[in-house]
């Protein structure tokens, strides 16, 4: 493929997530049409559906591109450790959860808030999940649970949590919540 072509179509696709993502803080998820997207990113509706089924499919990337850019960020910092005695793994997880919250509020008050939750709990137990898998293989140290089961526990506690402190207007700081969340995480079992 054209090097060129794929700029485009990447410039393309970013205007149209730039495009939904302000109309979202501006109106909700429910309130707009995929017209709405394309008027805002100026383009046609033949080029959104080039690219996406419906505005559910790009909000869906959206949400993936934000994990991505999370896994980076933890990455840069600290290898993905979701047992660091200083938990700076979870700890940017609200950070950055707070820093997106008017975002996250929007998303998750629409009628797509099912399927965008268990979009996130795929993600999170999944980086979860290898993070336990790697933790075996160094330690030797088997959890008395099975593996994905943990993964998914971890995911759906975290995830309930964030989605409780964002919609209680963040009631605590992210270090409390990092501190209470490290009190009860299902991973300690993991520490060595």
């Amino acid at each position: 493929m054209d090097p060129k072509q794929d700029r485009r179509i990447i410039r393309t696709c970013k205007q149209l997530r730039d495009a939904m993502i302000e109309l979202m803080r501006e109106r909700g998820f429910d309130e707009i049409s995929v017209r709405d997207i394309t008027d805002r990113a100026d383009l046609g509706r033949a080029t959104f559906y080039l690219h996406y089924r419906d505005k559910k499919e790009l909000l869906l990337e959206i949400l993936d591109t934000i994990a991505s850019e999370y896994v980076q960020k933890i990455q840069e910092v600290t290898p993905i450790d979701w047992t660091s005695p200083d938990n700076s793994s979870v700890k940017l997880i609200f950070e950055y959860s707070a820093k997106n919250a008017d975002l996250y509020q929007v998303i998750m008050k629409g009628q797509g808030r099912w399927d965008i939750s268990l979009h996130l709990h795929e993600i999170i137990a999944n980086h979860v999940g290898q993070f336990i898998q790697t933790t075996i293989a160094k330690t030797r140290k088997v959890p008395v649970v099975p593996p994905d089961f943990l993964a998914n526990y971890f995911a759906g506690s975290l995830l309930s949590l964030i989605f409780w402190w964002l919609e209680k207007k963040m009631p605590y700081s992210a270090d409390q919540m990092v501190e209470y969340f490290r009190k009860v995480s299902p991973l300690d079992i993991l520490r060595t």
